[in-house]
């Protein structure tokens, strides 16, 4: 069935509805952009939420950095090394190996810089984790000693392992950038770009401090210092060349620690400065104790302490001038010595002598000085100090008080000071600066050089520090200071002990004094040559030999009291036991030694062979020496015959020291008080140099000639003990390379005594004082017991009064422990 239309024309169509307006239709454009509003909106609701969950996640885990690194800073603030090395990079050998150092030397958090001194960590911030990695912020107080502390900011690096553990580790390099140089005349400066701040503003002011620096001293170096700040915690375990880059150990925070880190740079700087000019002498001194052989521990000991005795002489004069130089700088408000303080020490007698200031030492907590401890007199020390740099300022000018620099931290005592920073003599300098202090301080300054009476004293010693002679009685402990005046060195007591010869250095006057034992005066043998050396007494006290050091000695002797002297160019005197004679050497490039006999008084000289090393017999009718050839001869007084003991061959024969044959050469002689036996050395030379020494004995008349011993060593008789049963020598390396050793035997061979020492028979041949570095020992000899005294002071001449021992030693001054 089908629908069908029909049509008619001739009817009229319905009429249409009436048509209203249309709405206008919407862009597409806008469709899709509602569209994908819609769809960002939920993506950025999805996107938020995955922020918060991993925000949330990351937060734990930099809390988790954050406790790990708070964690090993209590460990570290708490001395727990144990926990803070579990604490460490366990996958990096070197660094767990630095880091113990480190936490062993309580360096593993160090200062933002050396010479400052800083809190341990306040504060862990602002963690950063990527990936495996992370950083942290530590905050930390830091300041100059004695100012106020300033805040300070360094980055700590660590490591999640697979465990998921956090473990300190090494620096991220690529979070401190490329290297930055800056390059100037005196200064170079190296960092990383992270501290490019801190660093770049403070460099022109570091060329300049260095420039002043070395216009003031000057500088012996052309090449710029080098400042480098790049070192890591990894890299050293001191920060010896490199310094620690700021980013890692602390850079400023705030104005207050910039300011506080530039004024640290500065006197860091300054220290470089001083450390370079004098450097040169510290690594020689180093150098040169490796060139030394000692013979065995004991020796190597004695080495040791020498040198740090060297080292602590003069430290305040250092830590002084390093004063005045800072002033001089800017770096410190100008020194102003204290002269109310110096005034009253003046008043008090309290005045310590520039001999003693030379050898005290800051860090010391004793003084054998009077007065007390040290700690008590350190202000004045350096007030007078602080004095001398001015007078020495006002009389030579700045430039030779910086000069100093040099000189101090190579000078060993005062005397080289003065000859190489001074270049003048010590008397003369000391005249004037001692009314220099006069002047300024208005007090009555007296001049040093009084001695103590010493006549009641058992022993008199010559030293170097910090008096110069000091006195030791057997029945004290102590060891008491006779005189402050430096330079007194050889001593000899005159026959009756009423005197006491002393020589003294050029610099400190020259020649040969005279100390009276009751303190009644010095004084000073004008006749004699400054660079004498004393020989020794007659026999009545009346005259005094001496010699000099030169090529072709001018000896002679020298009345004491009219101080009148008579030249006979002998380089080795000695008189008869009655004085009525006197033997002596003459020397000469020229011609061979020579002996010669004179009255007791210098007068009507005679040549009685060609020889040296003399030593008379106990009568005095037999001279006994050697000649050119290594003979032993014996000149007849009376009969004016010579005849041989001992020749060469002999020697070779007797000694057989084996291996190459060389030369023996037979040169100190001593002559039994007792008459029975003559004592000398032998030493062998091969090839320019000494191989073997030995002792030998022989009777008078050519008989019983036998060794007391031999050594890998030179060998010089030295002397013999009052009853003649012991003699002294002295050892000296055959390469020259190791201290004189002084050795005691026995007439039978046995060895008493070998030791680094000075040693000084009793008149009564009871004691044996026995002087090294600082003590001074006695030992009994028949008993085998030792006494024990110990002098502040580094004694290098111990003699007996003539009379003594005065005293009985005490039993408290017994030594357990002998040598």
């Amino acid at each position: 069935m089908s629908v069908e239309f029909e049509w008619r024309f001739d009817e009229e169509l319905p009429d249409s509805p009436p048509r209203g307006e249309r709405s206008p239709r919407r862009p597409r454009w806008r469709i899709w952009l509602g569209l994908g509003g819609a769809v960002l909106l939920l993506a950025g609701i999805g996107l938020y939420g995955w922020w918060r969950v991993r925000s949330a996640a990351l937060a734990q885990v930099e809390a988790q950095v954050q406790t790990v690194a708070q964690l090993e800073l209590r460990a570290l603030a708490e001395g727990d090394t144990e926990l803070y090395l579990s604490l460490q990079d366990d996958a990096d050998p070197n660094w767990q190996e630095t880091q113990e150092a480190r936490a062993t030397l309580d360096a593993a958090l160090p200062p933002p810089l050396p010479g400052l001194i800083s809190t341990t960590a306040l504060s862990v911030e602002n963690a950063r984790v990527v990936g495996d990695r992370a950083r942290v912020e530590v905050r930390r107080l830091a300041g100059l000693p004695g100012g106020e502390m300033a805040p300070f900011r360094a980055v700590r690096f660590y490591r999640r392992t697979d465990d998921g553990r956090w473990l300190h580790t090494r620096a991220d390099l690529g979070y401190a950038g490329h290297t930055i140089t800056w390059v100037g005349e005196r200064v170079k400066i190296k960092s990383f770009a992270a501290d490019e701040e801190w660093i770049e503003p403070i460099v022109p002011q570091l060329e300049g401090l260095a420039e002043r620096f070395c216009i003031l001293v000057p500088c012996r170096w052309d090449t710029p210092l080098m400042l480098d700040f790049t070192g890591t915690p990894d890299t050293a375990v001191e920060w010896a060349h490199i310094l620690p880059a700021p980013f890692l150990v602390g850079a400023p925070e705030d104005e207050a620690a910039r300011a506080t880190w530039e004024a640290a740079l500065r006197e860091l700087l300054f220290d470089r400065l001083i450390a370079r000019e004098v450097g040169q002498f510290a690594v020689a001194l180093e150098q040169g104790a490796l060139l030394i052989v000692p013979l065995d521990d004991e020796t190597t000991r004695v080495v040791i302490e020498e040198m740090a005795w060297e080292r602590n002489s003069g430290a305040l004069f250092r830590a002084r001038l390093r004063e005045w130089l800072r002033a001089e700088l800017g770096l410190s408000e100008p020194i102003s010595p204290d002269l109310n303080l110096v005034g009253e020490a003046l008043d008090a007698g309290k005045w310590i002598p520039l001999e003693a200031l030379w050898f005290f030492t800051p860090t010391d907590d004793t003084s054998p000085l009077e007065g007390g401890p040290r700690g008590d007199r350190q202000p004045l020390a350096e007030a007078e100090i602080d004095l001398l740099l001015a007078f020495i300022e006002k009389e030579y000018g700045r430039s030779t008080v910086a000069g100093l620099l040099h000189a101090l931290h190579k000078a060993p005592w005062i005397e080289p000071l003065l000859w190489e920073g001074l270049h003048g003599r010590w008397p003369d300098f000391e005249s004037r600066y001692i009314a220099y202090v006069r002047e300024v301080s208005g007090r009555s300054a007296r001049l040093p050089g009084r001695v103590a009476a010493f006549a009641e004293y058992d022993l008199v010693a010559a030293c170097e520090t910090p008096s110069s002679l000091w006195g030791l009685r057997l029945d004290r402990l102590e060891m008491t200071p006779l005189s402050s005046a430096a330079g007194f060195d050889f001593l000899s007591w005159s026959p009756d002990g009423a005197r006491l010869l002393a020589r003294r250095s050029t610099i400190y006057g020259g020649g040969l004094y005279l100390l009276e034992a009751d303190g009644a005066g010095v004084r000073r043998l004008t006749s004699v040559p400054e660079g004498a050396w004393p020989i020794g007494w007659s026999p009545d006290g009346s005259r005094v030999a001496y010699s000099t050091s030169a090529r072709s000695p001018e000896g002679g002797l020298v009345d004491v009291e009219a101080d009148e002297s008579v030249v006979l160019n002998g380089s080795s005197f000695a008189w008869s036991p009655d004085g009525s004679q006197l033997a002596y050497v003459t020397m000469s490039e020229y011609t061979p030694p020579l002996v010669w006999l004179a009255e007791g008084d210098g007068s009507n000289p005679r040549q009685v062979g060609e020889g040296y090393s003399m030593a008379w017999s106990p009568d005095g009718t037999q001279i006994a020496f050697f000649s050119a050839e290594s003979a032993l001869k014996i000149y007849d007084v009376t009969t004016g015959e010579t005849r041989r003991l001992v020749d060469s061959n002999m020697l070779y024969d007797l000694f057989d020291f084996g291996g190459e044959r060389g030369s023996v050469s037979a040169d100190s002689l001593v002559w039994s008080p007792i008459g029975e036996g003559i004592g000398f050395g032998v030493n062998q030379f091969g090839r320019m140099k000494l191989m073997n020494g030995g002792i030998a004995l022989i009777r008078p008349d050519g008989s019983d000639l036998h060794i007391l011993f031999t050594r890998e060593a030179g060998v010089a008789v030295t002397g013999r003990s009052p009853d003649g049963r012991w003699l002294t020598s002295i050892l000296y390396d055959r390469y020259d390379r190791a201290p004189f050793i002084t050795t005691v035997v026995g007439i039978d061979g046995t060895v008493l005594l070998e030791a680094n020492a000075v040693v000084s028979w009793s008149p009564d041949g009871r004691y044996l004082a026995v002087a090294r570095m600082d003590r001074l020992r006695l030992l009994e000899v028949e008993s085998e017991v030792w006494y024990s005294f110990e002098p502040a002071a580094y004694c290098r001449s111990v003699v007996w009064n003539p009379r003594g021992p005065l005293h009985e030693p005490i039993p408290s001054s017994r030594d357990a422990a002998p040598p």
